[in-house]
């Protein structure tokens, strides 16, 4: 709160453009850089629960796909846009069938449930036919794949293993600069697809066009 006051009184004796480039370049930028690994580090703990309500988890998670088209090369929605779309929980919330062995209790796989990682955003439509398909004694995955390449929203689209357009496309160097496809679906998938997301924030979420880790 300091550091803004401060910043606050220095950018009222800035007279040009220029100027305030390169105070944000060395002060904001230079403050954010420095917070950077605490940011990582709550960003891959980040729950569901902890964007509620539901158009804060459309708003991130659609910031998210956006930047993910403009690096496919496909046309990006607004913030309107996403706010259509529904929340699903790739690994089911209300399952049915037994337990995985990975998990200790039914406690244990709630809280891989609720993880942001977990989280996509698809269309009502599709998401109707996802709901049916929770039955952890099955192929259940590979059943959702089948629904999430129908979906407009790349991010759910590039989840299934085998979806490619063409070949060397912007579409699959984005899939593979990014690190999707998903061929399972279990807990490290789960913390994987989160640290994708991360990489998908640190790209959307720039100080003057500048990641806050320092990469390019």
């Amino acid at each position: 709160e300091r550091s803004f006051l401060d910043w606050a009184q220095k950018i009222r004796a800035i007279k040009s453009r220029k100027g305030l480039e390169a105070f944000v370049k060395d002060t904001v930028l230079d403050t954010a850089k420095k917070e950077h690994k605490n940011f990582a580090s709550d960003f891959v703990r980040l729950t569901i629960r902890d964007l509620s309500p539901n158009y804060r988890i459309s708003y991130v998670l659609g910031r998210l796909d956006s930047t993910l088209c403009q690096r496919a090369q496909q046309a990006e929605g607004s913030s309107r846009h996403y706010r259509e779309f529904e929340v699903e929980h790739v690994l089911p919330q209300t399952p049915a069938g037994p337990l995985p062995m990975e998990f200790t209790d039914d406690e244990d796989y709630q809280l891989s449930v609720g993880l942001l990682g977990n989280a996509l955003l698809i269309e009502g439509t599709i998401n109707k036919a996802l709901n049916k398909v929770n039955d952890r004694g099955t192929d259940w995955y590979s059943k959702k794949c089948v629904e999430y390449i129908k979906s407009g929203i790349w991010s759910s689209k590039l989840m299934a293993p085998g979806f490619a357009i063409g070949k060397n496309t912007a579409v699959n160097r984005a899939r593979d600069h990014y690190g999707f496809p998903f061929k399972d679906w279990h807990k490290k998938a789960i913390e994987r697809h989160q640290r994708v997301m991360l990489e998908l924030a640190l790209d959307t979420w720039t100080i003057g066009g500048v990641r806050i880790d320092g990469k390019k």
